[in-house]
This record gives C-alpha cells, sequence and structure tokens, in this order.
C-alpha cells in the first residue's frame, strides 16, 4: 500500500497512481531524493480542502507553502521533504516531493538570490580593533582593509603608531565594514535557509582564515555579495575546495565534506536479487565535477594584476623555460636575485622555474642605484590553471583569490606622520584592462599589454574573492645594509593570498623583495588546494557507467557502498516505480566501479550469536537484525 501524507494529512491518491521516486547520490550530482511528479483528484474532499488556496492564485510561481510532505510505500518511507506545486487545473493538482539535497538546493535554495535572505548584521563599534586581534573561529568577521576600485581608496584603514603596543588608530572619515570569515558566512547562510551546519572539514584546514573581501558599504551579510544565488555560492564551494553538502533530511543537519572523505565509516550494502543482464555505457568526457579528476582553472578575469600571476596559453607558447636547479647557493628567496645578476641568466624571453620552491620567475631588466646594478624580475603563473595527464573534465572556480594592490599606511609618532609603510591589500573589485594585438612583442611586452588567446566570460555577480587573514603582521623597516631599525617596527592588518608577497625596497617600485606572508604553506594556488583539499581521491572509474534492475525489496541510501556481484560500487542514482498497491516491478540503479581497501570500506562479519549482519537494512524477511 501507498500513502502521501502532506502537512499531517494523508492525501487520497487515485486508483491509477503511479509515481517515479529518484535517490541521487550528492557526491555525483546535486540532488538528494525527489519525486516526478504525482497528479491527485480534486474532486474528493480531502484533496480539495489540502489545496483550496490555489483557488485564490494566478500563478504557480505565487505558491509559497513549502509543506511537509511523506511518501511511505510497503511500510518504507521512499522520501520525506517537502511538497514542490508544479502545476494544477480545476480538477487536477501536480506536486513533487523534494528531500535532502535536493530540498536545500531546488525548493529552499534555488534561484533564491543570497540578498533576499534574513542573514545577521554586524556593525563595528567606533574605534574598536578587537575584530583584527581575533581570528575565526573566536571571530565572524575582521576589518582588515581593502581597497574599493571604483571609489580609488581604501575602506577599513588603519593608521598606527611607531609603539608596538598601541592599537592602530581609527580614522574618523573612513569606512569600515566587516569582513565575513568563508567558514562563518556558510554557517549563516545554511541558518538562514533552517538548516544547521554541524561539520565542516574546511576547518580542519589551513582554509579557515579565508574571509570574503568585499566593497559593499554594508553591515548585513546578505548584502555583501549582490548577484549571488543560495545555488550559486553551494555549488561554487563545492567546485573550488572539492566537497559536497550531504543534507539530513529528517533532521535538517547538514555537514560539509570533502570528497576524498565522503565514504569514511559507511556501510557495504550487499544487493540481492539482480538481474542477470545490464547496461554498461562508456563515457569519455563523464559530467563529474571532481577537481581530483579534473583540469582545474580561476576564472579571473583580466585585472592587471593577473597579468603576471596568470599567464595565459599563448604567452606561454612564446616562452623558452628554464630551471634554477637545487644545489644553487642558498635555499633561500634572495637567491633568485643573485641568479639574475650573472649575466648568462640575464634572459628577458626565458621562464625559470625555481626546482627548490616550483615557482617561476621571470626577469625584466636592471636598475641602478648608488652602489650596484640590481636586476628586476617578478613571480609569474602562480595561481595559473592545473593541467591533469587524464583529465575526464574541466571545472572552473568562481570563487577567486583577491587581486592585490599597493597602497601605503602612514606611520605616527605623537599625533604627526613621519613616513608611510607600503602594503599589499586585497581589492575585490572587477578591473578591465585594454588589450593590444601586435606582432614581434617581446614576452613582457605582451603581458604588459595584456595579449589574450581567449575572451573570458562576462558577469553580472560580483567578485566573490578571498584572501587569509591570520592576525598583525609585524612590517619593518630596513635600514642600509638591511638591519632592521628597531623603532621602525609595526603591527598592521595585512591579509595574503599566498606564501610569498613583494614589496618595493628603498621605495623605488622596479626593485622588489619578497617575504614569506606565513609559516605554515597557506595559499591560494590551485598546487595547494591540490594538495590540501584534492589528493587521496578516491578511485572510481567515472568512464564506465553500470545500470542495473534489480528486485531487492531494501530502500538504500545511494551514499552508501554497494556489492554487486563480488564487486564495489558507488551509487550514483536509485529510480523506484510506486503504485497505489506499493512498490511496483525491479528498481533500477546506476553504479561506478571503486577500487576500496577493506579499512576504508566496512567490512561486515558474523556475530557470535552465528546471525549474519545486513549493515543495518532490512532483510528479506523482514526482520531487523541490528536492533
Amino acid at each position: 500500500m501507498t500513502e502521501l501524507i502532506i502537512d499531517g494529512t494523508h492525501a487520497v491518491l487515485p486508483q491509477d497512481f503511479s509515481a517515479s521516486v529518484k535517490r541521487e547520490n550528492p557526491l555525483f550530482t546535486k540532488n538528494g531524493e525527489y519525486t516526478y511528479d504525482i497528479t491527485l483528484q480534486l474532486s474528493n474532499p480531502t484533496n480539495a480542502s489540502l489545496y483550496e488556496h490555489l483557488n485564490r492564485l494566478t500563478s504557480v510561481t505565487e505558491v509559497r507553502s513549502e509543506r511537509s510532505a511523506v511518501l511511505i510505500a510497503d511500510n518504507r518511507v521512499y522520501c520525506n521533504g517537502t511538497e514542490v506545486i508544479t502545476a494544477w487545473t480545476d480538477d487536477t493538482v501536480s506536486i513533487q516531493i523534494a528531500s535532502g539535497n535536493s530540498e536545500l538546493n531546488y525548493v529552499i535554495g534555488g534561484d533564491l538570490m543570497i540578498s533576499f535572505l534574513d542573514m545577521k548584521e554586524t556593525v563595528p563599534a567606533t574605534g574598536d580593533y578587537s575584530p583584527n586581534e581575533k581570528t575565526y573561529p573566536e571571530a565572524e568577521y575582521n576589518l582588515a582593509p581593502v581597497y574599493s576600485d571604483t571609489e580609488s581608496r581604501v575602506l577599513n584603514q588603519w593608521n598606527f603608531f611607531h609603539d608596538t603596543g598601541v592599537v592602530p588608530q581609527w580614522i574618523t572619515d573612513g569606512v569600515y565594514i566587516p569582513q565575513p570569515y568563508l567558514c562563518a558566512y556558510i554557517r549563516e547562510v545554511l541558518r538562514a535557509l533552517g538548516y544547521t551546519l554541524t561539520e565542516n572539514s574546511l576547518e580542519e584546514t589551513v582554509f579557515k582564515d579565508l574571509y570574503l573581501c568585499h566593497t559593499q558599504h554594508t553591515s548585513k551579510w546578505c548584502e555583501m555579495l549582490p548577484g549571488w544565488s543560495v545555488l550559486d555560492f553551494l555549488e561554487q564551494i563545492e567546485i573550488t575546495f572539492n566537497m559536497v553538502f550531504v543534507i539530513d533530511a529528517r533532521t535538517r543537519n547538514v555537514r560539509l565534506l570533502f570528497r576524498n572523505e565522503f565514504f569514511a565509516g559507511v556501510t557495504t550494502l550487499h544487493v540481492q536479487r539482480v538481474k542477470d543482464e545490464y547496461e554498461a555505457e562508456v563515457d569519455e568526457e563523464p559530467d563529474v565535477e571532481d577537481a581530483a579528476a579534473s583540469d582545474v582553472a580561476y576564472n579571473l578575469g583580466s585585472d592587471s594584476f593577473w597579468k603576471y600571476a596568470c599567464l595565459n596559453d599563448a604567452i606561454r607558447q612564446a616562452a623558452k623555460y628554464d630551471t634554477i636547479p637545487e644545489d644553487y647557493e642558498a635555499t633561500d628567496i634572495d637567491r633568485i636575485s643573485r641568479w639574475f645578476r650573472e649575466e648568462e641568466h640575464a634572459r628577458t624571453d626565458t621562464i625559470y622555474t625555481d626546482a627548490v620552491t616550483g615557482r617561476q620567475f621571470l626577469y625584466l631588466g636592471t636598475v641602478f642605484d648608488e652602489i650596484a646594478k640590481w636586476p628586476v624580475y617578478v613571480m609569474v603563473d602562480q595561481f595559473a590553471e592545473m593541467k591533469r595527464d587524464e583529465a575526464v573534465a574541466e571545472v572552473t572556480s568562481e570563487i577567486v583569490p583577491a587581486c592585490l594592490v599597493q597602497t601605503q599606511t602612514h606611520k605616527y609618532a605623537s599625533g604627526s606622520v613621519i613616513y608611510s609603510y607600503t602594503v599589499w591589500i586585497p581589492s575585490p573589485d572587477d578591473a578591465s584592462s585594454s588589450s593590444e594585438d601586435e606582432s614581434d612583442m617581446s614576452l613582457v611586452d605582451m603581458i604588459e599589454n595584456g595579449l589574450s588567446d581567449t575572451e573570458k566570460d562576462s558577469t553580472s555577480k560580483s567578485t566573490l574573492a578571498l584572501a587569509f587573514y591570520t592576525g598583525d603582521m609585524t612590517i619593518e623597516y630596513k635600514g642600509a645594509g638591511g638591519s632592521v631599525v628597531a623603532a621602525e617596527r609595526a603591527r598592521y592588518p595585512v591579509p595574503y593570498i599566498d606564501e610569498y608577497a613583494i614589496l618595493p625596497v628603498s621605495g623605488t617600485e622596479q626593485r622588489r623583495r619578497y617575504y614569506k606572508t606565513n609559516t605554515v604553506g597557506a595559499s591560494l594556488r590551485l598546487q595547494k588546494l591540490d594538495e590540501l583539499c584534492y589528493q587521496g581521491a578516491y578511485d572510481i572509474d567515472y568512464r564506465n557507467e553500470i545500470t542495473i534492475e534489480s528486485y531487492d525489496p531494501n530502500v538504500y541510501d545511494p551514499r552508501m557502498i554497494f556489492e554487486i556481484a563480488n564487486r564495489r560500487y558507488v551509487c550514483k542514482e536509485m529510480e523506484y516505480t510506486l503504485d497505489a498497491n506499493g512498490r511496483k516491478g525491479p528498481w533500477k540503479g546506476t553504479f561506478y566501479r571503486i577500487n576500496i581497501s577493506d579499512t576504508e570500506a566496512d567490512v561486515r562479519w558474523i556475530l557470535s550469536d552465528g546471525k549474519w549482519r545486513d549493515g543495518g537494512v532490512w532483510l528479506d524477511n523482514g526482520r531487523w537484525l541490528d536492533e
């Protein structure tokens, strides 16, 4: 027998009732559990009472009920979620039921804009520097400086004193807007949608220190990402960090997991009564957004900051390449300067790869001072896309590192300005640069003039830019010979996006000095994301889909590991057909082969009572042995 319960009321199903229920694994799709259209007759009093409100509506877009809905057949729950009204006439109404990830993405999220959510508001207190003295999770936002390209000024700007014990000074005519930490923002978006984030694997990595860089003059969190929908935001989190949101439809709890830990501790289930025939489909380009098995790139736009930080293919093909060997003098970054002082290495047509760090450098020329001739060089391609030998797909992240601009911070003593420090700060605003198509240009000219082999897609969304913040950084002024002038050392909130940053030396912009921004290797380079988020991926054969049919009476969770004909599989989707009397015919499932060890998958075993455990599922005889 099949039952449909809408908002606590048993709906009357027609005698010829038929419905298909889809259960999809969020590891492979954005969906959870949902039904196709279910048509109900409005000629009986029960259904007419349930849907009497439809008489007052003129469009399906006006439906905002979001009532609970449960579909039960043979005493098993097939779908427990939210009712979605798709169409109606005077005599019938068509509904769908969405649960889990489907409910979040398409019912509650869908095209809903973040700006429409009821999110928190945080108004910084005048003169309060304390948000910069803590990091997540002790603080949910910071007041680090950010440069607005559209306004040509620094927001969240601070002056500071030469005494390192004095808190930087609030500028009375400045603009101070909170910059939420990414993990706090994810939690708040889900809370506003009615969900509770119970686990976030991102918080166990260096990426917990990432925050949203924005220049919106607002203290309301919902207004900080104009143009972004809930679905876009959640999908891009999954794409960028190779993660997946896992929804518990019953408790409305959410876990955000890395894909490479998705099957940790899950049960291995044995599918019974499988039909002998099956379908195998080979897809050389499977529709899978798995960064561990795909080429990955940032959608960086055309800001001038990215000219050197991410070279395009036309420039890479025009360049020559060489290596700075590991055994070349010292291993610190200053050895790069010594490398380019040697005449045979002063070549503007060659990109050199440092064998120690893997970083690439381009020689630009020289500049003279009173003592010596100094080489000018720049680090290139640190945010280049990541190519794989056997990529199954291409993924592009719309969440990008914040581009950086140089600005000056003012240093005070006794209330008067002495001098300024030059620092890099984030600039999340979109900016365009002109491009020229000229022949016979040098490698540097090609970069400077923006020679491009592709056109970037335009978007109406604001840039979702990220940077790290781990507390105040000590800024030092180095005198002659590189000695630090102790009295000229100060704290300042300096965000970063990579392990290395660059500052001009002695006020000359052409002379540059690289320094380490952090001691833990935190970076938004795709190589670092690959190391911390993408590696250790499951060995799943995405190119070969196996579709089987089974009369197994159990209702399986597609997020488990399945044993079919003595081989292990993971499920992409399952589809069940129900009629008024219950399940009808076999159910169909689409699976991928997975190579996983017994220590990673749950090993089935026999209890002391001699009864075989079935991983917490119903057995053929209807007994539940694991109670």
